[in-house]
């Protein structure tokens, strides 16, 4: 087995990943520690001479991170197309990609090496429907991919929002489903109200506004009283509930709420509608 210096080592220009698990890579960097490498890294020699890698960036980050001098490697000539293919087709077949970095692998595969759908999925180990879902969601604006990379979004929810041509719209709709937390069900949903032409990004922005009427409303009020005020809305009928805490305290509030003040008139016109997805 050859050893070669860890600082001649030069990253794979292809790599697919862009993200690594700084937590897996301390355990395998600890693993390593006691163990050594067992499974040696895969290198190229370049167009420049150079020692580049091929297969096996964990192993070279964690071997790093342990301190290590030297790692095992075994010498392979390939050209680019082939070197390529390999980090893309390695890290696939661990499944630790995002879902953006899988989409953008599978992609590469498909334009780059003039590969069909059918040849990836038997390369990965993957159905070809699996293949065609990923690669759709590069059809997605840039903003909702930044979504899904960073977890925020997952597939379920983001698949539905292909249906919408509208980036800005879709980005609107993908920021909604976060803040509401939907479901992938209730993702679709929301997308089949839009296409339907329901107004819905109005409509609740309608009702966030109502919320932080109610919301300025009851904290005026707890001002006033000096005590916990809640106001509860339901679909036939509203109460408000006013807290007091022994005899003297109710009396106290009696007489607040009797006493002629004059005060600004509430907007009693408005109609506050709960809307429901």
């Amino acid at each position: 087995m050859e050893f070669l210096n860890i600082d001649e080592i030069l990253p794979n220009p292809f790599q697919p990943r862009k993200e690594f698990d700084m937590e897996q890579l301390a355990q395998l960097a600890k693993s390593i520690k006691e163990y050594g490498i067992i499974e040696p890294l895969i290198v190229r020699i370049n167009d420049n001479d150079e020692f580049e890698l091929i297969a096996g960036e964990r192993r070279l980050r964690a071997a790093k991170m342990a301190g290590l001098d030297k790692v095992p490697i075994i010498l392979k000539d390939y050209d680019d197309d082939k070197v390529a293919q390999i980090a893309l087709i390695e890290n696939l077949q661990r499944s630790n990609l995002n879902v953006i970095e899988e989409a953008n692998a599978y992609q590469l595969l498909l334009h780059k090496f003039n590969l069909k759908q059918e040849e990836v999925a038997q390369k990965v180990g993957k159905s070809r429907s699996h293949i065609a879902n990923f690669v759709r969601l590069l059809n997605l604006a840039k903003e909702v991919q930044c979504l899904l990379q960073d977890n925020k979004l997952n597939m379920g929810q983001a698949k539905p929002l292909l249906a919408i041509e509208d980036e800005k719209l879709q980005v609107k709709l993908a920021n909604l489903i976060i803040e509401r937390e939907l479901s992938a069900r209730k993702a679709e949903a929301l997308v089949k109200k839009v296409l339907a032409g329901d107004n819905v990004i109005e409509q609740i922005e309608q009702v966030k506004e109502a919320k932080m009427y109610l919301n300025d409303v009851q904290e005026r009020l707890k001002q006033i009283l000096g005590t916990n005020v809640n106001i509860k809305q339901g679909k036939k009928k509203s109460r408000i509930e006013i807290e007091f805490y022994n005899d003297d305290d109710l009396a106290r509030l009696v007489e607040l709420l009797m006493e002629k003040q004059e005060s600004p008139q509430m907007n009693k016109s408005r109609i506050i509608k709960d809307f429901n997805i």
